[in-house]
């Protein structure tokens, strides 16, 4: 895969906090050059995220796609993760599905966040999330209290989804808030375990 940074990766020890913790932060591990690809990649239909969603409240714009109709380097970046993490598990162990859902979400004139939540349950497999550009506070629990770190860009984080590697297991809590300057863009990809157009909830 050209030009992704994604090969520098220890994805022994990624799968291996995603089985534990779930969840892994790979900072700067993206390149801007293929940051700006993945930015470009995304569809001109922009819509603003429904505000309250139960009591997670949030703020920003989003579009999507299939997965499969996606841009080239959208797919191979997507692939590259669910194999490379597949590739480093312990054996037994239920491999990684492969993403259907290619989402990116993007900051309104400084304003771009989500409270505390886990993702809805049809979100299996693992969820993927790289900063496309901008900076933003991000908290993630596996515990009474959050680690939290500044985003910034060409981190990915890893979360792990429902029902993977172990039937019980969930989404971790987390939470994004607003960029701490400027705007942000990010691309999101998960596995929809009800297909690719299908409802999360």
């Amino acid at each position: 895969m050209p030009a992704t940074g994604l090969a520098s990766i220890d994805w022994t020890r990624a799968a291996s906090s995603l089985s534990g913790v779930g969840w892994v932060r790979l900072e700067g591990v993206v390149d801007r050059r293929t940051c700006a690809r993945l930015a470009g990649a995304a569809p001109a239909t922009w819509r603003a995220e429904t505000e309250t969603i139960g009591n997670v409240r949030q703020s920003s714009l989003s579009c999507g796609i299939d997965f499969d109709r996606s841009d080239a380097i959208v797919r191979r970046f997507g692939i590259m993760i669910c194999d490379s993490l597949t590739k480093a598990l312990p054996p037994g162990t239920a491999p990684v599905p492969r993403f259907n859902v290619a989402t990116w979400g993007r900051s309104q004139n400084g304003i771009g966040y989500i409270t505390a939540h886990r993702d809805p349950p049809a979100a299996g497999g693992v969820i993927a999330t790289v900063t496309l550009r901008g900076r933003a506070p991000f908290r993630v629990w596996n515990g009474p209290q959050p680690t939290e770190w500044i985003t910034g860009d060409g981190d990915l984080v890893i979360l792990r989804g429902e029902g993977w590697p172990t039937e019980d297991s969930i989404c971790p809590v987390h939470q994004v808030e607003s960029p701490v300057e400027g705007d942000r863009m990010t691309l999101t990809l998960r596995y929809n375990t009800r297909g690719p157009t299908a409802d999360y909830f």
